[in-house]
């Protein structure tokens, strides 16, 4: 077996490059009740080199017969060989295939269904009547290297194929796929129940992570306003009428993109189905699947779903072009799919609702909401000492769907467009998209082509920014006789060590100064520019992928110049989070303290306007608060303290109060208060009112903008049995709330990890522990509920959580005592199986907590991404460093200022 398969073990274990798949023909029955499935594959088979062997994916499948047929010979049936370690199986043949031949192979086989909400291969679905009774469909979710669990197949994203769907399913269920339907049949069936036959048109060429397959009780909303029709797709109990949003914003998406990208959408339909216990959205081509919420709104929808509605959206439909008209090589170039897509949605949203300012959103950190801003959060993991590069050889594909992938990658793209011009880079993308379609691409690929476009060596401009981990700190000096500043460069780590064997990176610094921005490049360690020492700002606009930290004499005059027009919103920004990220390092070397930090914020806070500063001064008291999280009450206080004086004019103002007349903005920043100012005594008041009217039978009694918020303060204010039960029955009974709503219950159940009381914490635990059972019997557990609790649940209230010292103790607890068993439940889901890990150690701070998890994973083989872990454990590293430099500051600087 080893000198066929050799000895790399799945992910990263590559097929031989002798044979090529042509066409499959994949027939699926699924058995809903006992959780299992049998299916059968056939697939023309190319001959690209002699030999003996087949050599296929298969994962948790069994084969019960296999049937080659060489061009020109006689149908064998050989044995099939298994090889679990690398995902595969192999048959040997009695002759070897000639190069240049073709084989027909068909394969019979049986495997399992998950169960809902696994979101990893073959996965159970509930589905509410109108009667109120659950009943089960499913879905299908291979990417990245899922399809193989599913059926037999060469699951690599350069094996392209077409392919011929069928599933033979119970008469009363809808089918969707990437095509339309080509023909219906009944099926004789030995159960009660009849069957049908659905079989779907041929698809192009595609991978096979794009396959996909679902069945439902769905209604259905279609447009005819595109060139083909879209439509959506919701489950029975909820009120179709309410996606008309999301296809308005698809239409919208979808001319956009096609505009940008110089390149029809080929396929004759485009389906959207919100699927219940689905998280996020999948790019299937022609057949687009989103968790429930993203397409379908609530009968009176907060701003903040209206905006993420778009973005996903958004971003899905750009991966019709990016991922499946044109797919990476391979999964270490993941980002050519995931970051242009991201790049292209905020592109298209920006041009198709202005109001939302999306770039803006994009640049600016959000403590607010599970969406917390895209460059910030990649600066943030690309300076933990666990990040890794873009472009990443040998990283399991799994450990690929992380921010740096998304978020970096989106932004050194939104870099690179400033630097050589938008207008050029499209034409770029265009000539990239046109000569790649239907094909696979590599990221030399995609910088050659905006070279021949643009006449710049892209690739020498952009290699070190996806090939290297990490990124610069650009600290200045100024040279006061000179009128300079000497500009040196080394990489950023957040836990304030120095990494000597990184860079130097080619950095093109843009640099404001009184006559406009001038730009100077930065090709080694050092560099000297000369300018006005009093109005200079490197980073204008916060195009650059770096951080910069300035003498505390420049950051003096930056709290002046706040007042003026100077600086732009992207500018005020980048110059809180640099001098946050700076300070929160706790490097002896550093420019400024936490007390320099803090006395900034009160000397610009009433010259800050708008709502992106407002986020970034409030998303980095929050990291501030996590990292002072076990320093006791007085601290927790003095922190909140500061957080109250530096938002006291707005409350002066009235921005406590929501009005009829307010911007899109306005009702932003009016959230974002309630979410930071949970225990003033204006926001508690009118939490416990509106809850109160809401038990009372109101159902509309909840701001749509600050639901989450209510629920977190009546949870934290009325700790008690009788609250976090109420809140419970909202999430998994939909009790007080409008039939349907999909956004509610999993914001209620989020909130359940605000609770501070040991033993209801042990309960909300409870909800998010494995369980075992067949989907028919983790159905019936859940009584009248479709809710699923999905790895974006746990994560959510995990999250949740990590807000309170007790919660963050106690989860942790919870993961060394849970250990096995939720190392079993990731098997399923190859993405998201990390998050129990990330999620349980978030909250942790101190030095005894680096011991313990050191510890308690010293001996642990079953971790399989080990950069998560290496991830939180710098956390809490950069944390214990912060509290031992500057805890003692912070209390001589509280006294200063009599807090």
């Amino acid at each position: 077996m080893r000198e066929i398969l050799g000895c790399t073990q799945a992910p990263s274990f590559r097929l031989p490059d002798t044979i090529s798949p042509r066409h499959y023909a994949i027939e699926i029955e699924p058995d809903l009740e006992t959780g299992t499935f049998v299916g059968r594959v056939t697939i023309q088979l190319r001959i690209l080199k002699p030999t003996q062997y087949i050599v296929f994916h298969a994962l948790r499948l069994h084969i019960t017969r296999a049937d080659i047929e060489p061009e020109g010979g006689i149908i064998s049936h050989p044995d099939i060989y298994y090889s679990p370690d690398q995902e595969a199986a192999y048959l040997k043949l009695e002759s070897k295939l000639h190069a240049g031949s073709e084989a027909i192979l068909t394969l019979r086989y049986g495997g399992r269904i998950a169960p809902p909400g696994a979101m990893g291969g073959l996965s159970s679905t509930p589905y509410q009547q109108p009667d109120g009774q659950l009943k089960l469909g499913f879905e299908t979710m291979f990417e990245p290297t899922l399809a193989r669990s599913v059926f037999p197949c060469f699951d690599e994203p350069d094996l392209k194929a077409e392919f011929l769907i069928s599933m033979i399913v119970s008469a009363d269920l809808t089918c969707l796929s990437n095509m339309e339907i080509d023909s219906v049949h009944p099926v004789e069936s030995s159960v009660t129940a009849p069957k049908k036959r659905v079989t779907f048109d041929t698809s192009p060429k595609m991978s096979t992570y794009l396959v996909v397959m679902v069945a439902g009780y769905f209604n259905v909303l279609e447009t005819n306003d595109f060139h083909v029709p879209i439509r959506v797709w919701a489950a029975l109990d909820k009120d179709i009428d309410s996606a008309a949003y999301a296809l308005e914003i698809a239409v919208k998406s979808m001319r956009a993109h096609e505009k940008n990208f110089g390149l029809k959408y080929p396929l004759p339909k485009l389906d959207m189905v919100a699927i219940p216990g689905h998280q996020g959205g999948m790019e299937h081509w022609g057949c687009v699947t989103y968790e429930e919420r993203g397409l379908v709104l609530p009968s009176n929808p907060s701003e903040y779903n209206k905006l993420v509605s778009a973005i996903i959206i958004s971003h899905e439909l750009a991966h019709q072009w990016f991922g499946n008209i044109v797919t990476m090589k391979f999964w270490d170039s993941l980002w050519l799919n995931e970051a242009f897509a991201e790049w292209a949605a905020f592109l298209a949203v920006s041009e198709i609702l202005p109001n939302f300012d999306a770039w803006s959103s994009f640049i600016a950190s959000n403590p607010d909401t599970s969406f917390p801003g895209g460059l910030q959060a990649a600066l943030e993991l690309d300076s933990n000492s666990g990040s890794h590069a873009i472009q990443a050889p040998g990283l399991p594909a799994g450990a690929m769907f992380d921010s740096i992938t998304y978020l970096k990658g989106c932004s050194i793209i939104r870099m690179l467009a400033e630097e050589i011009g938008k207008s050029l880079f499209l034409d770029g993308i265009k000539l990239y998209l046109e000569r790649f379609k239907y094909a696979n691409a590599t990221t030399g690929q995609l910088w050659s082509t905006l070279s021949e476009v643009s006449g710049r060596d892209v690739g020498k401009i952009m290699a070190a920014w996806t090939e290297n981990v990490g990124y610069p700190l650009l600290t200045v000096n100024e040279i006061r006789p000179t009128g300079e500043i000497v500009v040196s460069q080394s990489r950023f780590l957040q836990n304030g060590n120095i990494d000597s064997k990184a860079g130097p990176y080619p950095v093109s610094i843009k640099l404001k100064g009184p006559d406009g921005v001038t730009t100077h490049p930065l090709v080694s360690t050092e560099t000297r520019i000369r300018t006005n020492l009093f109005k200079y700002k490197l980073n204008a606009d916060l195009v650059g992928f770096y951080r910069v930290s300035y003498p505390i004499s420049r950051i003096h005059k930056f709290g002046v110049q706040f007042a003026g027009d100077y600086l732009s919103t992207n500018d005020k920004v980048g110059i809180i989070s640099d001098l946050a990220a700076v300070v929160a390092t706790g490097s002896t070397s550093r420019s400024a303290r936490l007390p320099d930090f803090l006395d900034f914020l009160f000397t610009i806070k009433n010259h800050v306007e708008s709502l992106f500063v407002w986020r970034e001064i409030l998303g980095q008291m929050q990291k501030i608060r996590a990292a002072f999280l076990f320093e006791g009450d007085e601290v927790l206080r003095i922190l909140e303290r500061v957080k109250h004086q530096l938002l006291a004019h707005l409350i002066a103002k009235g921005l406590l109060k929501f009005k009829s007349s307010d911007t899109t903005k306005g009702t932003f920043l009016k959230s974002l208060l309630y979410g930071q100012l949970q225990e003033h005594p204006i926001v508690q008041k009118n939490a416990r009112e509106s809850w109160d009217r809401l038990l009372d039978g109101e159902k509309d009694a909840l701001n749509p903008n600050i639901k989450r918020h209510i629920f977190d303060i009546v949870v934290s204010i009325d700790d008690t049995d009788m609250t976090w039960n109420q809140l419970k029955s909202i999430a998994f009974d939909g009790a007080y709330i409008h039939p349907g709503d999909p956004v509610t219950p999993a914001e209620a159940f989020a909130s359940l990890g605000n609770s501070s009381k040991p033993d209801i914490i042990a309960r909300t635990l409870l909800l998010i522990t494995p369980s075992e059972g067949t989907p028919s019997t983790q159905l019936a557990a859940k009584r009248t509920s479709p809710f699923v609790v999905n790895n974006g649940a746990r994560q959510s209230l995990l999250s949740t959580l990590q807000r309170h010292p007790t919660g963050a103790e106690t989860s942790w607890r919870w993961l060394q005592d849970n250990w096995d068993v939720l190392q079993k439940s990731t098997e399923t889901g190859v993405i998201n199986g990390y998050s129990y890990i990330s999620g349980a150690l978030a909250g942790l701070a101190t030095s005894a907590h680096l011991v313990q998890v050191e510890d308690f994973f010293a001996g642990k083989t079953g971790v399989s991404n080990k950069l998560i872990l290496t991830q939180a454990m710098d956390i809490i590293r950069a944390r214990s460093r912060l509290i031992d430099a500057d805890r003692g500051e912070l209390l001589k600087w509280a006294k200063r200022n009599g807090l």
